[in-house]
């Protein structure tokens, strides 16, 4: 980490710093060279010495916290060349690391940062961990590949849980509440049915039959257009109208705009989804949890045509937005007998079953194959023992 900071000169270091600050309180758009350099207390001339736009910077800031944040990893399984989750290694370099830059990476996890950022950054931590450290499942069932997916998941999930707690552990305590997660970490705790299960939407449960026969119609209407490989953007309302056989006065009684009708397709989404995972009447069973797991995979696979929309970042921060609650209040219905903080359970489940349906669903880049079969992904959460390898 020293090198990394070491190779940059004071001024950068003091533009990173400033365009972050600003990120924060203005958002990247808003954002002009005369306002970091004058948050910076630099000149133009000292900005245009090292990078020619505002872009070029943020990439520069990016690559510097990416660049520690690997290096943290490594030293924390340095001289390592086998390593068993269930005694957990330190992780406090990274733990620290994540403490020191707290600014940068509560904006990673906010509503505020452009979808790409944290999709890159999630391709970022799955490249390292094939690239620069292997970490490679003893089982021979499953892949190096396989593994670098999941475990940036989980990478994820769990600082997630400290940004949106507002680090409620200093690094020592959570690095603790980590050791107890992955010694007791089972995949009954994403596929196994909740212990009260209640239907999650933003509409009423009762409807006429008109309006869901109208809805229906709508949202096929839409279906039909992405069918057709009409990208999502360019769709009207008067498109969608015309497929649905309605008039454009109709839509209006039931969706403001577009953005409410995907919202409303994607919660209906996020309920089917869940309703596959409560289906499970095997509870813990292995075999339960597998179907579990393959039931979730075939949903995502037939529902491929709505998922189109996912190409857009922005889309998809907007299915994480309608979906986080939906899978979170699942979650927190369990009831598990579990050594450490149940919040952290709570989001950290959330945080890897969502993302795992962003990647099924084909939308993070280095994505688990489609091939990867259920079978393969249960064994690979139960998975403690790994080879490592540097790269």
């Amino acid at each position: 980490m020293n090198e990394v900071r070491s190779s940059q000169s004071s001024a950068q270091r003091k533009l990173n710093a400033s365009l972050l600050s600003l990120v924060i309180t203005k958002g990247y758009s808003h954002i002009t060279i005369a306002d970091i350099t004058e948050q910076a207390e630099l000149s133009r001339a000292t900005f245009y010495k090292y990078y020619q736009n505002k872009s070029e910077l943020f990439q520069d800031l990016i690559a510097n916290i990416q660049e520690g944040l690997l290096q943290s990893v490594i030293i924390s399984f340095e001289h390592s060349k086998e390593i068993d989750f269930s005694h957990y290694p330190s992780m406090l370099p990274v733990l620290n690391y994540i403490e020191e830059h707290r600014d940068f990476f509560s904006y990673l996890f906010s509503r505020n940062v452009p979808s790409q950022l944290f999709l890159n950054f999630y391709s970022f931590l799955a490249s390292s961990f094939t690239s620069e450290i292997v970490f490679k499942p003893k089982s021979n069932r499953l892949d190096a590949d396989c593994s670098a997916q999941y475990l940036s998941l989980a990478f994820l999930s769990f600082m997630g849980y400290w940004v949106r707690s507002d680090f409620k552990y200093s690094a020592e305590e959570l690095n603790e509440q980590l050791n107890r997660l992955h010694r007791e970490k089972t995949a009954s705790w994403y596929f196994s049915p909740s212990n009260e299960v209640k239907p999650y939407s933003n509409v009423p449960v009762r409807e006429d039959r008109r309006v869901t026969r109208t809805r229906g119609a709508i949202k096929q209407g839409l279906l039909s257009l992405l069918q057709d490989q009409i990208p999502e953007e360019d769709i009207m309302i008067k498109n969608i109208a015309e497929r649905a056989d309605i008039r454009r006065a109709t839509f209006y009684d039931y969706y403001s705009n577009k953005d409410e009708l995907i919202m409303d397709m994607l919660d209906e989404l996020g309920r089917e989804m869940l309703k596959e995972l409560n289906a499970n009447s095997q509870g813990q069973d292995q075999q339960g949890l597998i179907e579990s797991c393959d039931r979730l995979f075939k949903l995502i696979e037939n529902e491929r045509v709505l998922l189109r929309i996912l190409k857009s970042p922005a889309r998809v921060g907007l299915a994480i937005n309608r979906w986080f609650p939906i899978f979170l209040q699942h979650y927190k219905a369990k009831q598990l007998s579990i050594s450490f903080d149940k919040g952290l359970y709570n989001y950290y489940a959330t945080g890897v079953i969502l993302e795992l349906i962003l990647s099924r669903a084909g939308v993070i880049q280095n994505n688990f194959s489609s091939n990867t079969t259920a079978e393969q992904i249960v064994a690979l959460i139960d998975q403690k023992e790994y080879e490592l390898a540097y790269v």
